[in-house]
């Protein structure tokens, strides 16, 4: 609890073994202890008008927690698993019939709990994430001390913010970002492209995304939309910015060869999902296959394509078609996503006859990273690495992966008679697996 001067843990949230506390409980315990340091700025120092903005305590505490951890601990790659954690759990949630806005009109006090959720926490800490890449970290710091410095034991509102950050960086942040917390939901941003000469026409429209399917309501929200685009010329650089502020509109890319890809939102910043033409989504495959497409936009290409299914905008099969792509992929948060992501799949289909068919896909494809890894670290590995193989065995294992299964049931069978001692990120994967081996009858 972020007591000004006086913050205070349970043990679990603050406490590691250097011998016994395995990775992912180091990084949890940085990310909190990040979170409630946070809010002695964004919570103690400035504090919240009224419950209606509560996201300023919240968000700001959810985002920097992530800024604190990259800081410290940039080997954790924390940024990519902010958009597996916390971008696609409020993408998620937010395309619910019944989610809300940031910012919620709070009548009473005792109404305060029903807001204390992910879209106060997840998609406020995402939405800064997008308002800071849209105004550039120099402006956004200027902004935000503005802001800390005026406010200083008092309280604010989302206006105030707005009015800092809009004097920091000359750009019309109050009406960007007016909806994005004032309505609830978000686009999904059609792209399609034509090529016409040496230039590439994109054609780029908005409309509302609803987990249901395609949105039929009378209403047709718009939002002002941060749009960043690069392409295979530089994937990790910005080749161009506009601000969607119309349901649809044209964008034009110089020079730029038929030969070349192009993505839309590189680093998975804003706060919306993408569904691009067959062509243009075909033409993105060598990226994944390569590497040369960054982990973030990897693991967001995969995510928007799952949830477009999910919707019934486009099929499953075209989405596993891109996930044959993921066989050579290294980066832990990626395969973490397609691990959810092919876990529902394999739930929804856990009573029909294609059941087996979806295991012997996914041992297929994690087969390969799990002989790469194999069970026992190695010199000069990592914390994403420790994270990985606990990961890849445990979803191989699930999956039916008769010699992992064996070898868990072996592995659990040494560390109860005090042969070998499990290590700490293998005890997960070798518990469940030997459960579910005794719980199915296979380990008899």
């Amino acid at each position: 609890m972020e007591n000004w001067g006086l913050v205070t843990y349970r043990e679990t949230a603050l406490l590691i073994d250097p011998k016994n506390s395995c990775s992912s409980s180091r990084q949890w315990v940085a990310l909190v202890v990040g979170h409630e340091l946070a809010h002695q700025w964004f919570g103690n120092l400035v504090t919240m008008e009224w419950w209606t903005h509560l996201w300023l305590n919240e968000g700001f505490a959810s985002w920097i927690e992530y800024l604190c951890v990259d800081h410290c601990f940039p080997e954790y790659d924390i940024w990519t698993q902010f958009v597996s954690a916390d971008y696609t759990r409020a993408l998620d949630l937010d395309a619910l019939d019944n989610s809300h806005p940031i910012e919620v009109n709070v009548g009473h006090p005792s109404e305060v709990d029903e807001i204390f959720d992910a879209i106060s926490y997840s998609k406020g800490a995402s939405v800064i994430r997008m308002l800071h890449n849209y105004i550039g970290d120099e402006d956004f710091r200027k902004g935000m001390n503005t802001y800390l410095m005026k406010f200083q034991h008092k309280n604010a509102s989302t206006e105030d913010l707005w009015d800092c950050l809009e004097q920091a960086s000359g750009k019309p942040i109050a009406a960007v970002m007016r909806s994005w917390t004032k309505q609830m939901g978000f686009p999904i941003i059609v792209v399609d492209q034509e090529q016409q000469g040496e230039d590439r026409v994109l054609k780029i429209s908005q409309k509302k995304f609803c987990a249901s399917g395609p949105h039929n309501g009378e209403d047709c929200p718009n939002w002002m939309v941060p749009i960043s685009i690069c392409t295979s010329e530089d994937p990790t650089c910005t080749k161009l910015k506009v601000l969607l502020d119309m349901p649809e509109t044209t964008v034009t890319i110089n020079n730029l060869g038929p030969e070349q890809w192009v993505k839309i939102n590189p680093g998975t910043v804003g706060f919306y999902r993408i569904q691009y033409s067959s062509a243009m989504l075909e033409s993105l495959l060598p990226g994944i296959r390569d590497q040369t497409l960054q982990p973030v936009d990897r693991l967001g290409l995969q995510n928007d394509l799952f949830s477009l299914s999910r919707a019934g905008m486009i099929s499953t099969v075209e989405v596993l078609k891109v996930m044959e792509a993921f066989i050579n992929e290294p980066n832990y948060t990626v395969w973490s996503d397609l691990s959810c992501n092919l876990g529902v799949l394999s739930s929804l289909l856990s009573h029909t006859d294609f059941h087996e068919e979806i295991q012997e896909f996914i041992r297929d494809l994690f087969t390969p990273i799990g002989q790469r890894l194999g069970w026992d670290s190695k010199d000069g590995e990592g914390h994403l690495d420790a994270l990985l193989r606990g990961l890849v065995l445990g979803k191989l294992g699930k999956a039916g992966h008769k010699p992992t299964l064996e070898e868990a049931r072996r592995r659990f069978k040494d560390h109860v008679e005090g042969k070998q001692i499990l290590s700490a990120d293998l005890r997960s994967p070798v518990c469940i697996l030997t459960f579910l081996l005794s719980a199915t009858g296979a380990g008899n």
